[in-house]
């Protein structure tokens, strides 16, 4: 796969990544914990995003757009059900960060390799498993 293709690979799921915490978000008490942090993860999440764009465009290229909706399989309204759907959420973007380190070059890849532990980190965090090798096929 070329740089392009991992870069708008990744942007495409940095964009379900935005919707998802956004709505989760408008599903919790603004008074909580949780909102805050959720305000805290989609504020990441779109700085993310953006730095993908600018990445994209500066080879000359237009970035892939986000889709109308995402299938959220009936959004869930409990705490432990939406911290559960962030860990998967968060899970879901490793392979496509673990790419992108190995495609990039010099700052892309410093940074999409931080970017890559901060999401194994956060995939942790919100409850989901720990792995050996994030977002990598073991075996």
């Amino acid at each position: 796969m070329s740089l392009l293709e991992t870069l708008q690979d990744t942007l495409a799921a940095e964009h379900a990544a935005v919707y998802v915490v956004e709505v989760l978000g408008g599903r919790t008490p603004s008074d909580s914990a949780l909102y805050t942090r959720l305000q805290d993860l989609a504020a990441a999440h779109v700085e993310r995003r953006e730095r993908l764009r600018a990445e994209i465009e500066a080879l000359g290229q237009a970035p892939v757009g986000p889709q109308a909706a995402y299938d959220l399989d009936g959004p869930p309204t409990a705490a432990s059900a939406i911290r559960a759907r962030i860990a998967q959420m968060e899970a879901a973007l490793l392979p496509s960060y673990a790419a992108l380190t190995a495609d990039g070059v010099g700052a892309l890849r410093r940074w999409a390799a931080t970017t890559w532990a901060a999401v194994a980190v956060a995939t942790v965090t919100w409850g989901g498993a720990p792995s050996a090798l994030p977002g990598l096929a073991e075996g």
